[in-house]
């Protein structure tokens, strides 16, 4: 086709705006922020000014790499708080946290979680285009779903905001009766009056948005209870996958105690009635998938048992072939899997995404596992004489892979359960690969201010270990559906592991038991998490036509959970969080 000055003329008109199109001018807004610190054998609040940039919301402007920064006198943990506001505020105005970057400028010293909820609602009204009311600030925690975490010492702040002409001030719902320095019980609504200033309770990032805005932040509606239950596909599915599980258990199960003594058969068999009767009454109360669960972990039991019973007569010789042996074979069964999944669930679509995301999750290790061939590696290096040693170490990795194969084996059953439900609509797939450089980013911001502040009692808790071993486990993974999924869980655990040993008061006693000191804490978050949950899958069944599995099996394993221990309702509180997340992912903001 010959080109006509004209048609030159016509296109330089087109494209000249395209090629000196400069890019978007930053939106930002300041923030006041109250700080503590200690003074006079107690504590002084003072308001920080900080201010918050966000730049960019053009695809051709997009960020290559994560685009989070905190510049000035902040502390460590402000830097983790930010991260999570970037995503929270993200989710809320159904936008993409790749499609910007993020700064905030902090002048003075400041540090703590604090301002979680003052950053997170502040982004928002500047992905919203909006500015906050003059004279407004809020202190609260912010949870990884966008429910309001609390904070110490409320009334100092309130002061302290009143004194740097603040007339506006939020704080979680909660915290209204404050005691203070003299041990008198102060009425936050009361004390704002005499100062001057408008108090308000924040349950929620929507809450928060309203009090800084003044205007109401557009939400899907949510998700009702019945809609997290399971399908009936799927509810047969488990309950298939279940009964072949229990029956490979009571197979095994004999002869098991069949090759125990006298002295040990009994204990043994109390231990496996209890946890048959568990998953007993989980079917008989309709509860399928926690059966299934239970009933994995009663097989793995027998599994291992087993395993370590055959080898009590083995020599040194033997134990060392059979760890080549299950080594060899749970490395090449690990991949095999892998493979199926890629095979099965390839990265084109956001359902195929989500489901490889879920059973990569299913099978992460708990803890780095050695390189193949490291554990007899480790055998080999002994001293020939040393039997002892090379028998204790032999048996402790045996027991390891068998512990991991059956993690295998229990993530095939999920495979099978997924191959078998009916197609689920095609949606466009998930920018895994840069999405998670995103949380991998903010995961290691996380652990990072969280290892500093880990107390005796934090160490003692499992989810300590595996966070410690979340580092390397991310710089080994290459899949990067499994370093999302993997860096999403270790941001949750993060925030999970800080607010059970600070705010809800955690400890652990010398026998081991748990407990939470902030009970009537926990059950406002587990409700505050379980209205968000339904309202993140509110969106998921409005954009996404889904609610993923993983997020309505965490919801109904929380809320078989509700009455149990307070490590249960722990373990729920977090499970929530991770539900909430599944949905914002499988509705589509973060592609």
């Amino acid at each position: 086709m010959r080109l006509t000055r004209t048609t030159l003329l016509a296109l330089g008109l087109v494209l000249t705006p395209i090629a000196f199109a400069k890019p978007p001018a930053p939106r930002e807004a300041e923030l006041r922020a109250i700080s503590l610190a200690p003074a006079d054998g107690g504590l002084a609040g003072r308001a920080v000014r900080a201010t918050m940039k966000v730049t960019g919301t053009v695809t051709a402007n997009r960020p290559q790499a994560p685009a989070v920064t905190i510049v000035g006198a902040a502390g460590d943990q402000w830097l983790p708080t930010l991260w999570r506001a970037v995503f929270v505020a993200a989710e809320a105005t159904g936008t993409s946290p790749l499609e910007s970057t993020f700064s905030l400028q902090v002048d003075e010293p400041i540090d703590g979680p604090s301002a979680g909820l003052l950053t997170a609602s502040t982004l928002v009204a500047l992905l919203r285009n909006k500015q906050p009311l003059p004279h407004t600030s809020m202190t609260g925690g912010l949870n990884p779903d966008g429910s309001v975490g609390p904070v110490d010492d409320v009334l100092v702040r309130l002061r302290a905001a009143a004194a740097a002409g603040i007339t506006r001030f939020g704080f979680p719902a909660g915290s209204r009766q404050q005691r203070d320095s003299a041990g008198t019980v102060v009425d936050l609504l009361t004390e704002g009056q005499r100062l001057g200033v408008t108090t308000k309770e924040l349950t929620s990032l929507d809450e928060a948005y309203l009090f800084l805005t003044g205007e109401v932040l557009p939400r899907p509606a949510p998700a009702k209870d019945s809609d997290m239950e399971l399908w009936p596909a799927e509810l047969a599915a488990v309950a298939k996958s279940s009964a072949l599980v229990r029956s490979q258990f009571e197979a095994e199960r004999g002869q098991y105690e069949k090759s125990l003594d006298g002295g040990t058969v009994a204990s043994v068999r109390q231990r496996l009635d209890r946890v048959a009767k568990q998953a007993t009454d989980f079917e008989q109360g309709g509860d399928t998938v926690r059966a299934l669960v239970v009933w994995s972990a009663a097989l793995g039991m027998v599994r291992v048992g087993a395993e370590l019973r055959a080898l009590e007569a083995a020599d040194a010789g033997v134990l060392l072939d059979l760890v080549q042996q299950r080594e060899t074979a749970f490395n090449r069964e690990r991949l095999e899997f892998r493979r199926e999944i890629e095979v099965r669930f390839p990265h084109t679509t956001r359902a195929n995404d989500l489901y490889a995301m879920d059973l990569l999750e299913s099978i992460a290790p708990e803890h780095v596992e050695p390189a193949p061939g490291a554990r007899v590696d480790r055998l080999v290096s002994l001293p020939p004489g040393d039997s002892a040693t090379a028998m204790r170490l032999a048996r402790q990795f045996l027991e390891a892979l068998t512990q991991s194969r059956e993690r295998v084996q229990n993530g095939r059953r999920f495979f099978e359960l997924y191959i078998s439900l009916p197609t689920v609509k095609e949606a466009p797939a998930i920018d895994t690969e840069r999405l998670a450089a995103w949380y991998v980013a903010a995961s290691a911001a996380s652990y990072a201010s969280l290892e500093a502040r880990l107390t005796p009692d934090m160490k003692r808790d499992a989810t300590a270990a595996e966070l410690a071993a979340a580092g390397e486990l991310l710089r080994a993974e290459r899949d990067p559906r499994a370093r999302l999924v993997m860096a999403a869980r270790q941001n949750v655990y993060s925030a999970s592991l800080s607010n059970t040993y600070s705010a809800l008061g955690g400890s652990v006693d010398g026998s081991g038991a748990f407990t939470v000191r902030n009970a009537r804490a926990l059950s406002t978050q587990l409700e505050l998490a379980r209205l968000r949950t339904l309202q993140s899958c509110g969106r998921a069944k409005r954009d996404a036509k889904m609610i993923p599995l993983a997020a309505r099996l965490r919801f109904l394993n929380a809320r078989a959970a509700r009455e149990g221990t307070d490590r249960q309702k722990t373990e729920s509180l977090a499970d929530l969080w991770i539900g909430s997340w599944w949905c914002e992912l499988a509705a589509g903001q973060t592609k």
